[in-house]
Formats: C-alpha cells, sequence, structure tokens
C-alpha cells in the first residue's frame, strides 16, 4: 500500500525531515569505537548532540504552522522528542565511557569490544530507520520495523552478556558499576531507534486506517 495517497506534500515532508537528525546521530555513533581510545572526542559528539536539539526545534516549529492534519501532530511532535533522544542517548554513553577506566587491560579491552558491538548494531539501526522515513510502501515499512526490532535484541543480548561478566569479573565496585552502566546506555541507543520506528509506524498507520 502505497502511502502518497494518503499523506499530503507537506506531511511526506515533514516525515522526511527528520532524517538530518537521524544522520547526526549516525555521525556521533560512528566517533564511538574512536573515543574509546580518545576521550577528547567527547567533545565533538557533544556538540552533535546539541545540532541535533537545534534541528529537533525546527522541525517542531514546522509541524505547529499548522500544515498537518489535526490527529497527526501530537505523534509528529513526539516522534522529534522520540529521535532526538537517540542522539540525546549516544551521548549518555559516550559520557559514561570517557568517566571511568577499568583498571585490568583484559577486561576493559573485551568491554570495549562488547561496546562497540554495540555501536555496529545502532549504526544498522540507524541506516534502518533511515530507509524508513524514505519509504512510501506500509508493507516494506513493517519488513524495516521488525529488522529494527531483531537489532535491538541482538542489543539486548550483548547487554545482558555485559552484565553477567561484570558480576564474575569486576574486581572493583567502580568497574562493576561502570560496566553495568556501559551495558544500559549502550542499550538505550537501540531502544531509542526502535520507539521511533515503532512511534513511525503507528503515526502512518494512524492515517490509513
Amino acid at each position: 500500500m502505497k502511502l502518497f495517497s494518503f499523506l499530503d506534500t507537506n506531511e511526506k515532508k515533514i516525515i522526511e525531515s527528520y532524517i538530518p537528525i537521524l544522520k547526526v546521530a549516525k555521525k556521533a555513533n560512528s566517533m564511538i569505537p574512536e573515543l574509546i581510545s580518545n576521550f577528547n572526542i567527547l567533545v565533538n559528539i557533544h556538540n552533535l548532540e546539541k545540532r541535533a536539539d537545534t534541528i529537533s526545534f525546527e522541525i517542531k516549529n514546522e509541524i505547529t504552522k499548522g500544515a498537518i492534519a489535526p490527529n497527526l501532530i501530537d505523534d509528529l511532535l513526539e516522534l522529534v522528542d522520540k529521535e532526538d533522544d537517540i542522539v540525546d542517548s549516544i551521548y549518555n554513553l559516550a559520557r559514561e565511557i570517557v568517566r571511568y577506566k577499568i583498571k585490568r587491560d583484559y577486561t576493559r579491552n573485551f568491554v570495549n569490544k562488547k561496546v562497540e558491538e554495540i555501536s555496529t548494531l545502532a549504526n544498522l539501526a540507524l541506516d534502518e530507520l533511515i530507509k524508513m522515513h524514505k519509504e512510501s510502501d506500509i508493507e516494506n515499512m513493517k519488513r524495516i520495523r521488525k529488522k529494527i526490532q531483531e537489532l535491538e535484541q541482538k542489543g539486548d543480548y550483548i547487554k545482558d552478556f555485559l552484565l553477567d561478566y561484570s558480576y564474575n569479573n569486576a574486581r572493583t565496585f567502580k568497574s562493576f558499576y561502570h560496566m553495568n552502566e556501559l551495558a544500559h546506555k549502550g542499550d538505550d541507543v537501540l531502544d531509542a531507534c526502535e520507539d521511533s520506528s515503532d512511534l513511525l509506524l503507528a503515526s502512518i498507520n494512524s492515517i490509513i486506517t
């Protein structure tokens, strides 16, 4: 089922205008592996987080100008916040990475590898979410959403593995707490991607049903 017959030009334009937020998220996420070895990169990620805030504000202004169907306004405003949350989650993960350095080399390298794996999954999820915003067929959107859900589930496995690992291998409370925070904050990025795909699909369904 094609969406163009249900969405007017302004609505389609608004949905596509979210893509710059997702591209900012991809850029911030791509810096996570480098951040692990160079904490100075944090300022760059923070600047991207602020850039996403600016884009979100501009989109909200467009939505509230009155060119959008009233029954769609609240969902689209919420979607702006959901996608801005992706960038916020990446920044929160970055802040946790620089907050503490695990002393034991093997443990630190192992945990860093898992964080990079989560970052890789997030990059794939963001690619799919960008495709979803460009998609004009509802069935294809559902398939993309399913892929994002599967990526989030893979992230859950890594999170649970890291949590188990922290209980068995942390030598200090700081290390234990840091590993737990990395696990949860890394998973938050994928959760935010999934939440955005859910809300986007729900918004479209509210129009066509």
